[in-house]
């Protein structure tokens, strides 16, 4: 890439956020492009999950995270199912299409952590079968966990630009701070077959008749044939 105006050298300063590295210079037509460089098919536990991907450990603990209709699409547009109108999804904002994204969770769980692997699960709509309207659509790991926040601005500086609420909706929020959980999550795929609560019933991953509690953990196993139903390709790192 060029790095001759100032917008680009923000793009620059964004690779290098994400480690890629500066491998050389290019010349060409006497103007200079640098030359980044991300290897794929290994991790380097030094780094942070943001550095090493899109290369992710396979050898992590895995969760089911259940999320409302109306916030689903707004936060995973890549992810809306095709009975939803895509109009209703258009936008500029941020949070559509960052990669790294903010789920604001008020579950009693702690003991989640960095490069935790989450599939989003769609609840159906209300009034809907749930056995068939409740999906999982969605794959992503964790970057951050945070929770016993200090103060407002503490909170608000966590959640820009990076979450589905309102500026009204997280001032309401931030009055109830030791609830809340601030879930910092990368988007890594939307999955081609979403798997229904129905699958989730049959193959013993979810008891019936219930569905998904917040941060429901499974096994690899459970994983695995999750991720085979929904003919999704993800390479993952193993062995590490």
């Amino acid at each position: 890439m060029f790095e001759s105006r100032e917008e680009l050298q923000v793009l620059s300063d964004l690779l290098l956020c994400w480690r890629f590295l500066e491998f050389g210079k290019k010349k060409t037509d006497n103007r200079e492009e640098t030359v980044f460089v991300k290897k794929l098919g290994q991790y380097d536990r030094i780094y942070s999950v943001k550095e090493n991907f899109p290369n992710i450990l396979y050898d992590q603990r895995k969760f089911i995270l259940p999320i409302a209709p109306k916030y689903h699409t707004p936060l995973l547009p890549d992810s809306k199912l095709n009975t939803e109108n895509e109009v209703g999804f258009l936008g500029r904002e941020p949070h559509k299409y960052a990669l790294q994204k903010v789920y604001i969770s008020w579950t009693f769980e702690r003991n989640i952590h960095k490069g935790d692997i989450i599939f989003f699960y769609r609840i159906g709509e209300s009034g809907s079968n749930k056995k068939y309207s409740s999906v999982i659509t969605t794959l992503g790991i964790l970057t951050d966990v945070v929770f016993n926040l200090k103060s407002k601005e503490e909170f608000l500086k966590h959640c820009q630009n990076r979450t589905v609420f309102s500026t009204a909706d997280l001032n309401e929020f931030s009055k109830k701070l030791k609830s809340l959980v601030i879930i910092k999550f990368i988007y890594v795929k939307s999955l081609t077959k979403r798997p229904t609560l129905g699958f989730l019933w049959d193959n013993k991953i979810l008891d019936f008749p219930n569905g998904a509690r917040p941060f429901t953990k499974i096994t690899d196993s459970q994983f695995d044939t999750i991720i085979k139903e929904s003919q999704t390709n993800i390479n993952f790192i193993r062995g590490i």
